[in-house]
């Protein structure tokens, strides 16, 4: 008879305890009973200046920060997907969090609660307004970032605006929320990492053929990225490798 070991973080899906054995492991600490928290943050607030609103419109029938999430759920060896948001928005049906103390503006100081708050090892940052979520880019980012010790950041490069992922530990997260002063660092999270971080990198292995743009700011691009992923003519934007 073999031991259940029981998974001391979660049962890879980041949802429940459970047992793990080893004809039956969890998928994430393959029977080890512990592995790393991988938990995806999706940053999303209604008070755009250009398109107020704009994570609610609807993008492939469902809301666009929705079809962020579910599409994030999708990837391999994360435990949990979370939106975080400034205080008072309000999103039926999500797990939002949000934090009565932070300004709105404030965004690092909000990755930092959230991570503090899920006991999050690693982080992948996701934001509500780019709806193209590319699977396979994002999946590279994190398997580059669980596999390869030094590094303690790892983005995308040289891709469209909207296909854009990033990943980080906790410690990179924590010594930004620490030592981050500027205004534009804290609103946009990770400029002061990528300025100490041990960084890697991960781009596409050939030519984006799609729109030069799919990140939602105006309701000019919520029309062009709804028309190109309705558009009978579009190529599949899964990207079938990337270096």
């Amino acid at each position: 008879m073999t031991t259940a070991v029981p998974c001391q973080r979660c049962a890879g899906t980041g949802q429940t305890i459970s047992l793990c054995a080893a004809e039956r492991p969890c998928p994430t600490c393959h029977g080890t009973g512990e592995h790393r928290w991988v938990s995806v943050f999706i940053q999303a607030r209604l008070a755009s200046h250009r398109y107020p609103g704009k994570v609610l419109v609807p993008v492939g029938g469902v809301p666009m920060l929705q079809r962020v999430y579910d599409l994030a759920r999708q990837l391999q060896r994360v435990d949990q997907v979370v939106g975080i948001a400034p205080w008072g928005d309000r999103f039926s049906g999500l797990p939002v969090w949000a934090w009565p103390d932070l300004a709105e503006d404030d965004v690092l100081g909000r990755y930092q609660r959230a991570a503090q708050q899920a006991h999050a090892d690693v982080i992948v940052r996701l934001t509500g307004d780019c709806p193209v979520l590319d699977l396979t880019l994002c999946q590279a980012v994190l398997d580059r970032l669980l596999t390869e010790p030094d590094l303690d950041y790892v983005r995308t490069i040289d891709v469209p605006s909207g296909l854009d992922c990033e990943s980080f530990t906790r410690d990179l997260l924590d010594r930004a929320a620490e030592h981050a002063t500027a205004p534009a660092d804290r609103e946009h999270v990770t400029p002061w990492m990528q300025r100490q971080a041990r960084i890697g990198t991960v781009c596409l292995a050939s030519p984006w053929r799609g729109p030069n743009k799919v990140s939602i700011d105006t309701p000019e691009d919520w029309h062009n990225v709804t028309a190109w992923l309705t558009s009978p003519r579009r190529v599949a934007f899964e990207t079938a490798s990337v270096v």
